[in-house]
Formats: structure tokens, C-alpha cells, sequence
């Protein structure tokens, strides 16, 4: 079979590090495909356009292309070079300048695309053009705000193929939108909707619904009232291969939807409910009984948890292997200590047991940290009255 070409940038490894790295265009064969075959071109972090034109002239059989973070390879350049790769399967133009008429290049050049990240390009303004790629199967469009609009969203429905879609801090993911995706796209498995401030729980229930398959699903960050706790644990009902959910920052998630995951995601290893404030100990108990395979927890700032549950709940967690639980007041230093020796194969994390003022600094300096002094305002003077005059 063919060999599988990739250009992944990498940090420049030479004597004086002031100085940019050589362009040495050395391919390593590591493998080929069927026997996990992979040629990569090393050394390019300080990729140019000529540089970048020799590697499209010169490997036109060239199948991923990483240039993320690039931001001295200029858009002509990439237009360019896009009509020179038409195998080009993996593309990577995260925080680059990539432009409209960019991603036009590669939609038209590289038909064959399957994984594609213009996640930060400030640049773009209009993705419509993305439903075309047919065989893609992972989209990166995080924070692409001004070009990921409700409209390029729900046509993303054309990407039947699509299994990893990532949708954070992109302000046009509302909850028709989402609605709109799931007519068209059943194949997902990794899906991040953190920071979108429109979603709503009826377009991420629509999602999971046409998705059963999702294995991660991230809503961090989203503790606005559309976001209800009824629909998420709906969603959560109909994922039951659900692997890891982030809900940290959606302190509204605190009652039906950790009840739904207790009964309906037995394969859970990874659960963030960090500042769910209102997280009670009987839902959290429920979790770690029935979620035998949780591997990761984070609790922190969880405030109605008690000690005692702590006590109780985490070491009968057979899989257990880290646990975030600061700012949990009831925690006491003792209690942290016995549940350290209780959960002997368990990192447990605990950095404050409550929040601390950041102008109080007498537990860091004691009596040397003196209180501000505050100025005394000056008194007005009385109509008709003489101003003293300073001496």
C-alpha cells in the first residue's frame, strides 16, 4: 500500500536555539499502511512559503499537513500549495492566517479530507463551504465565532460521516442549530460544546438521541438558564456508552442530571462536576456505587458534600485513580487525611478548603501585612465660610 506522508512541526533541536532551524526535508519512514506505516518530515516549526512550496512540489502523494500555530506561512502560499496535494487526508491550520479563500483552496484541492482543525483562525469568516467534504470525520471549529454561525452549524447535517466535532466557544451553536445537525449526523462519538453561550438542552438532547454512540461529551462552562438540568438528564439517559462528561461551571446540572448518570452510564471513567455548588451526597454516593469504572472525579467547590459521605463514598470506588475535592468546607484537615490512607491508590487533590480573600494576606505575612490605609475624605466647606490657606 501507498505510504501514509505527514509534515507535523516540531521544535527546532540545534546548538544555538537563537538561530532558526535548517529546513532539512529529511522523510522518515516509520511505517506503511496496514502495518502502521507513517513518513514525517521533521524540523519544519519555522515553516515559510518557500519551504512550504518544496514540500508541495516535491510530495504531491503527501496525505497530513500540520502547520498549526503557524503564523509566518502567508495565505498565498497556502492557496497554493493546497492545489499541489490532492491525496491530503489530515490538514491542521489552527491559529495560522489561513483566510476564506484558504479553506476554499483545500475544500476544492483536497476532496479526500478527513480530519480538518481551523480552531483560532480569526481570519475566516465564512465556512460554508465545509459541507462539501463528505468523508470528513473530525472538525475542529473552536473559537471560530464570527464564521461558525447557527446556519454553517446546522448545515453541517451534509457530514454524515462525522464522528469528532469540536463546537467550544463558538457563540453560533444555539439550540436550533443543534437540532439542524442531528437530521444529518449519527456517527458521532466526541463531541465539545464548552463555552457555547446559545446552546440549549433541547438541541443537545436532539444530539445525543441521534448520537447513542457519544463517548465524550463536554458542556463546561454553561450555566446559562437555557441549559436545563430536566433535558440534560434526558440526554444523558440516551447515552449509554458515555465515557466522559464535563459539566464543570453548569452549577444548574446538580440534581437530575447526576441521578440520570448514576442509572444510565455504568461505563463512566471520566466526571467533572466542579462548582455544581448544590451536588448533594446521596447523588454523589448513587455515582460511585453504580459507576464502577469512574476513574477520574472532580469535585471542587461540590460545597454541600459532607465529610462524612467522603469518608464513606470514595473508597469503595474500585477504579478510582484521581480526585479533585478542593474547596469543599466540611473537609477537614484530619478527614482529608484519613481519606488519603482510606484511598491508598487514589491521587487526591485538595489545594483549599475554602475560598480565601486575595487581599487578605495575614495567613501568608501575619502581622506584617498591614491593613491598607484608607484616606479620610475631605470635609466640605461650609457656605459662606473662609478656605484655610495652606502655610
Amino acid at each position: 500500500a501507498a505510504p501514509r506522508l505527514a509534515v507535523r512541526p516540531s521544535l527546532p533541536r540545534h546548538d544555538d536555539e537563537r538561530q532558526p532551524a535548517p529546513f532539512p526535508l529529511r522523510l522518515q519512514r516509520l511505517r506503511q499502511e496496514g502495518e502502521a506505516a507513517e513518513s514525517t518530515l521533521r524540523q519544519v516549526s519555522l515553516l515559510n512559503d518557500e519551504q512550504l512550496a518544496a514540500v508541495a512540489a516535491t510530495r504531491p502523494d503527501l496525505e497530513c499537513l500540520n502547520v498549526g500555530d503557524n503564523q509566518t506561512v502567508t495565505p498565498p502560499a497556502l492557496v497554493a500549495a493546497a492545489a499541489k496535494l490532492p491525496r491530503l487526508r489530515e490538514l491542521c491550520l489552527r491559529g495560522t492566517r489561513a483566510t476564506d479563500a484558504v479553506l476554499d483552496a483545500f475544500v476544492a484541492g483536497c476532496p479526500d479530507l478527513r480530519q480538518l482543525d481551523v480552531s483560532e483562525c480569526r481570519s475566516l469568516t465564512d465556512l460554508g463551504r465545509l459541507a462539501q467534504l463528505r468523508e470528513l470525520r473530525e472538525l475542529r471549529l473552536s473559537r471560530c465565532s464570527t464564521a461558525a454561525t447557527p446556519e454553517i452549524v446546522g448545515s453541517l447535517c451534509a457530514l454524515r460521516k462525522l464522528e469528532v466535532l469540536d463546537l467550544s466557544y463558538c457563540a453560533g451553536v444555539t439550540g436550533a442549530a443543534l437540532q439542524d445537525l442531528a437530521t444529518g449526523c449519527r456517527a458521532l462519538t466526541w463531541l465539545s460544546l464548552a463555552s457555547c453561550p446559545d446552546v440549549t438542552d433541547v438541541g443537545v438532547l436532539a444530539v445525543a438521541v441521534a448520537n447513542p454512540g457519544l463517548v465524550y461529551l463536554n458542556l463546561a462552562v454553561s450555566p446559562q438558564p437555557g441549559l436545563k438540568d430536566e433535558g440534560v438528564a434526558a440526554a444523558v439517559a440516551a447515552l449509554r456508552r458515555l465515557r466522559r462528561l464535563d459539566a464543570t461551571g453548569c452549577p444548574q446540572l446538580c440534581s437530575k442530571t447526576p441521578r440520570s448518570l448514576a442509572q444510565n452510564c455504568e461505563w463512566l471513567e471520566d466526571l467533572s462536576l466542579a462548582s455544581c455548588s448544590q451536588l448533594q451526597d446521596e447523588d454523589l454516593r448513587a455515582i460511585l456505587m453504580r459507576c464502577r469504572r469512574l476513574g477520574s472525579l472532580d469535585i471542587t467547590a461540590c460545597a454541600q458534600l459532607t465529610e462524612a459521605t467522603l469518608l464513606e463514598a470514595l473508597p469503595s470506588a474500585p477504579r478510582l485513580r484521581r480526585v479533585v475535592l478542593s474547596l469543599i468546607p466540611d473537609l477537614s484537615e484530619p478527614g482529608l487525611a484519613a481519606l488519603r490512607e482510606a484511598c491508598a491508590g487514589c491521587a487526591i487533590e485538595c489545594h483549599a478548603r475554602q475560598r480565601a480573600d486575595p487581599a487578605n494576606l495575614f495567613p501568608y505575612l501575619g502581622d506584617q501585612a498591614k491593613a491598607p490605609k484608607i484616606k479620610k475624605a475631605k470635609k466640605a466647606a461650609k457656605p459662606g465660610g473662609k478656605a484655610k490657606k495652606k502655610r
